[in-house]
């Protein structure tokens, strides 16, 4: 929810913050702060390779990685001309691609599991990430959003209906159910 809102309250959130003359970085946000509904989703798998202390290959990877970054990020940047937006492309693209499709299926061969295991797992974050920064987007192109009361509002408006679609299509039952019992236990402490 924070990543889609990030993205799609961007140029109001930007123009507020910043002032006008910031707005139109909107889109460098987008290809910062988007990837990472891919990027944080995957964390846990890092502490699996951790755990079974299965950490060379995705350092060797990560390094070849890196090199391709700052490759890619000068060829953008430079001769195709994108700039700065060339830079923060290639960081997305490298990292993201790294962490989309290396990471769980290393992770899965580790665990002795079938290669396609995690790749599920990210998706509903993608979708949801996708819905808020569609929600907040459209918001954002029908009203005028530039002062911090009226982002809190949008904020509000979008997270609204997100909570309990997030809660009954986004998370499993067993999610469900210990976020139950950790709002219950919280309430019958207080009493």
């Amino acid at each position: 929810m924070p990543i889609g809102l990030l993205c799609g309250l961007a140029r109001p959130f930007l123009q507020t913050w910043l002032g006008r003359s910031f707005a139109d970085l909107a889109p460098l946000a987008w290809l910062l702060i988007g990837p990472l509904c891919i990027n944080l989703a995957i964390l846990p798998l890092f502490s699996v390779q951790l755990a079974l202390n299965k950490v060379r290959w995705p350092g060797i990877v990560s390094l070849a990685m890196g090199a391709g970054n700052l490759a890619l990020a000068i060829i953008l940047a430079g001769p195709m001309n994108l700039g700065i937006y060339g830079v923060a492309a290639a960081g997305a693209i490298t990292l993201t691609s790294k962490n989309a499709i290396y990471t769980p299926i290393y992770t899965a061969g580790i665990l002795g599991r079938r290669l396609t295991a995690f790749f599920g797992a990210m998706m509903p974050s993608v979708v949801a990430t996708a819905l808020v920064a569609g929600a907040a987007t459209a918001l954002s192109s029908v009203t005028d959003l530039a002062s911090w009361p009226r982002l809190l509002c949008a904020c509000i408006a979008v997270t609204v209906p997100y909570v309990p679609l997030a809660y009954f299509l986004l998370i499993s039952g067993e999610e469900r159910q210990t976020i139950r019992s950790l709002v219950f236990q919280r309430t019958n402490s207080r009493a």
